[in-house]
Parts: structure tokens; C-alpha cells; sequence
């Protein structure tokens, strides 16, 4: 129900912004001013086709100086005396100097065009998708792909790695202001009123979309896709992480246009990181691994041990099972490494150098003691002075969590662990033990006054007091 409720939301803000642009022209005398208007996007300039909208410096010289500042109307055209109406619309800058100079040349002798761009139109971008930030944005001209996705403050910049950007070039949406209807519609992709006919027929040449239908099409990830495919829209696709983990600021990034489309495609392998500058969620592409994710979510903290790094992962059954894998022979080697797959759901921890586990309960030296990865359930205990006289072995606990600033232990998950039994040989396999685990050996009398998910439950012993 929330995604049809959503889309149908989303199919109204297209339609009432359905609107035509004024005719704006300014025949005063203007400077440009350099850069306050359009701060850091001088690199995308070159190519940037002109829109319905933006604000235009235009200068020739005849050898004299004549300067107007000028706004592109709603049919794509300036008027710039004596030559009249000049339709710019879709050119770029070098390109538009060159038709005003062929257009000026019959009035003067000689003439010089330049052309600097004062103001972009601020451009509308529509965003669906597996993502709780869809709806239609107004942008300021000029804004990058790369700023939008700031805008849009993101929880983890790897979550959506592949964003799809689409940019049609003859899509109608709606059915106010429709071709053929009289009035002026908006056209997805060129920011222009609707004014594209076909040479043969006259008739329009753009495609008309319902509601309905773009409704049905922003519910089905895939066929919506397919619908870009057939109507040639022009697709690029967006990793996140290739700016800010690699930094292709310059060669990835592009300026958005009136009516794109941003797509967030839903994530098929998902997993979390902890432990590098830029922990959080993180989707996997295909032939990625371990090592492939980690330097997509930044580097590696200093004091944490990557020679000791743990994949996390809960089976079909809900058992908890632990990888502990030794990366630091190719993080920062030119060896090529293994691909280590990572399933949906894993958790990636990277754990400082001088982590500890906590042993108490019946023991002989109950206390903190440093993490060995090489070190089992049993070896702590036997760290710790041993099980001291009254405990119940049958009943070992194992306690994950994290210890709060104040000393006490929030429980995250908890095992039980029968020594008899592995003892016997009834069991084979122990659970891991990780940094910040909690062993807690208990008395025989002790379980008569509580039980055992209390004693966790209320493990809230001072680690200040503990661990002096």
C-alpha cells in the first residue's frame, strides 16, 4: 500500500509542475559574476547545453563593445539586436558564440561573439526507487550529481551503489498540457515546452505517459528499466563510492538537467562495516569480496588489527557463525588477494589491537584479560586462575555486547557453553570468541536464586571498579 500511496503522491507533484516558461529578457548592460552564481562547475561548462531558463551574458565586438543579458525563453530563443530572435537552445556555449556571430555578421564589418553564463534555471529531478528519499526535488542550476547526493544526506554513501540516472530526450508525462492540446507541457529530459513534430506527419514526436501507467512503472523496478531501454533514454549509472572512496569528483561526475530521473536500484548483497573511517551499510556488486569492500568504506583505523579481521554471519538456522580472516599481508601490498565472498547480512568488524575479554564469575583471578585470536573459551578460563571450587561448568555463559562509557555491559547476544559435554565429546564446536566478549561462570546454588538470562540481563558490573 505505502509504495502505491507513494508513487501516486510523486505522479502529483510531476503533474502540477507542469508548467510553461515566461519569456524573460534583460536588454541592459551586465557583468558576469565570476563564479558567485555557479561556484564549482567549470568543468562540466564546455558541454553544458543551454536550457529554458538560464541567464546569459552575451558580448560582441564590432571592434566596439555592445553587452546585453539575456534569459532563454519558453521557445528556446534570445533576442539580440539588430539580429532579432536567435534560437540557442541545446547548444553550447562555443557553439551558440558561433551561430550569433554568423547571425550578427550581415550588420557589421567584422564581429567577435563571446558568451558567459550569468544564472542556470533551476531544474526539477524526479527520484523512485528502493529508497526513502523519492519525491521531486527543485534544484538549483547548475547542481552536480555528486551535490545532489549530499543534498539527499544519505545514511551510508555504499548503500545504493547503483544508481541509475536517466535522461530522456522525447518523454510526455501527463495529460494536462498534453502535444496537441493547445497548451505548453513539460518535457522530461530537455526542460523544453513541447514543441518537437515529427518532418513527415506534423504530429509530436514525444510519447505521453498516464499516471497510471508511471505509477505501475516506479512499483516495478524492472520494468521500468525496460521502458527506459525502448524509448533510448541516455542511462548512466552512479557509485557513491567512486567519489568519495576514489575521488572521481572530475570524470564521473556531470551537472543535472530539467526532468532527469534518479533511480535508486534495491541492493542484492548488503553488508555492514565497522572499524574503518566510513563504517555502515554497504552494498556488494559482483566479483567483490572482503578486502574489495573495506577500501570502498575507507581505511582501516590505525590501532585496529586487520591480521585479525572477523566476518560475522548468521545462518539459515539463526546460529551465529564467526570468520576471523588475516588481510594485512595484502591491504597495503600490490599482492593480489583471494576473493573472500560476503553474504547478505554478514557483519564486518575490524577490532582495535588492544581489545580484551572479560572473564568472570566462578574463577580463580576473575578480570580483564587481552585478546588472543588464537584463544578458545577454554583458555580464558584457564587465564583467569581456572573455575574455582563450586562451579557449575554445564552452565558456562557467553555474553556479546559492548561496554558503555560508564563502565556497564549492554548485551547484544548470549550462548551457553556445557563443558561436560564437549568434555564427552557430545560437542564439537565452540562459539568464537571475540573482542569485548563476556565469559561468566556461575556458581552451583547460583541458578536456584536466578536465572540465566537475568544474570546477563543485569551484567552491569563497573568496568572501572573490575578492571583496575
Amino acid at each position: 500500500m505505502l509504495p502505491r500511496l507513494l508513487a501516486g503522491m510523486l505522479v502529483l507533484a510531476c503533474l502540477l509542475s507542469l508548467v510553461a516558461h515566461a519569456q524573460e529578457t534583460d536588454a541592459d548592460a551586465a557583468t558576469p559574476l565570476a563564479g558567485s552564481e555557479m561556484p564549482g562547475i567549470e568543468d562540466f561548462l564546455p558541454a553544458y547545453p543551454l536550457s529554458v531558463g538560464d541567464t546569459i551574458v552575451v558580448t560582441y565586438y564590432t571592434p566596439s563593445r555592445t553587452q546585453y543579458r539575456v534569459t532563454i525563453d519558453g521557445n528556446g530563443t534570445i533576442v539580440i539586436p539588430p539580429a532579432g530572435r536567435v534560437e540557442v537552445i541545446g547548444l553550447t556555449i562555443e557553439e551558440a558564440s558561433a551561430l550569433l556571430e554568423q547571425e550578427l555578421a550581415p550588420y557589421y564589418r567584422s564581429v567577435v561573439v563571446a558568451i558567459d553564463l550569468f544564472k542556470l534555471s533551476p531544474v526539477r529531478v524526479f527520484v523512485f526507487g528502493a529508497t526513502d528519499k523519492a519525491g521531486v526535488y527543485t534544484l538549483k542550476g547548475g547542481t552536480t550529481m555528486m551535490e545532489f547526493l549530499q543534498q539527499l544526506k544519505m545514511k551510508s554513501w555504499g548503500q545504493y551503489r547503483q544508481i541509475h540516472h536517466f535522461r530522456f530526450t522525447s518523454f510526455f508525462l501527463g495529460n494536462e498540457g498534453a502535444p496537441g492540446s493547445g497548451s505548453s507541457g513539460f518535457l522530461l529530459g530537455t526542460g523544453q515546452a513541447e514543441r518537437s513534430r515529427t518532418a513527415a506527419t506534423g504530429a509530436p514526436a514525444t510519447e505521453q505517459l498516464s499516471a497510471e501507467e508511471l505509477q505501475e512503472l516506479v512499483n516495478d523496478e524492472e520494468a521500468f528499466f525496460s521502458f527506459a531501454r525502448l524509448r533510448g533514454a541516455e542511462v548512466t549509472v552512479i557509485d557513491p563510492t567512486d567519489f568519495v572512496a576514489l575521488g572521481e569528483l572530475k570524470r564521473k561526475n556531470f551537472l543535472l538537467r530539467d526532468g532527469d530521473i534518479i533511480y535508486f536500484q534495491r541492493p542484492g548483497v548488503s553488508v555492514t562495516v565497522v572499524g574503518t573511517t566510513r563504517p555502515g551499510v554497504y552494498e556488494v556488486l559482483p566479483e567483490e569480496g572482503l578486502l574489495e569492500i573495506l577500501k570502498r568504506a575507507g581505511e582501516v583505523m590505525p590501532e585496529n588489527d586487520l591480521a585479525h579481521t572477523v566476518i560475522e554471519r548468521v545462518g539459515p538456522g539463526g546460529e551465529l557463525a564467526f570468520q576471523i580472516v588475516g588481510l594485512d599481508r595484502y591491504y597495503f601490498s600490490q599482492e593480489e588477494p583471494p576473493l573472500i565472498p560476503l553474504a547478505n547480512g554478514d557483519r564486518v568488524k575490524v577490532f582495535p589491537h588492544n581489545q580484551f575479554v572479560a572473564v568472570l564469575g566462578a574463577v580463580n583471578q576473575a578480570g580483564r584479560l587481552p585478546y588472543d585470536p588464537t584463544f578458545g573459551i577454554f583458555d580464558y578460563i584457564a587465564a583467569a586462575g581456572g573455575n574455582a571450587d563450586g562451579s557449575r561448568m554445564s552452565k558456562i555463559m557467553v555474553a556479546r555486547g559492548a561496554w558503555r562509557g560508564d563502565g556497564s555491559f549492554e548485551l547484544a547476544r548470549s550462548f551457553i557453553v556445557n563443558a561436560d559435554d564437549y568434555a564427552a565429546g557430545h560437542i564439537t564446536e565452540l562459539p568464537a570468541i571475540l573482542p569485548g566478549d563476556v565469559i561468566y561462570v556461575p556458581v552451583r546454588d547460583e541458578l536456584a536464586k536466578r536465572d540465566i538470562a537475568s544474570i546477563l540481563a543485569n551484567l552491569t558490573i563497573s568496568a572501572l571498579a573490575l578492571f583496575k
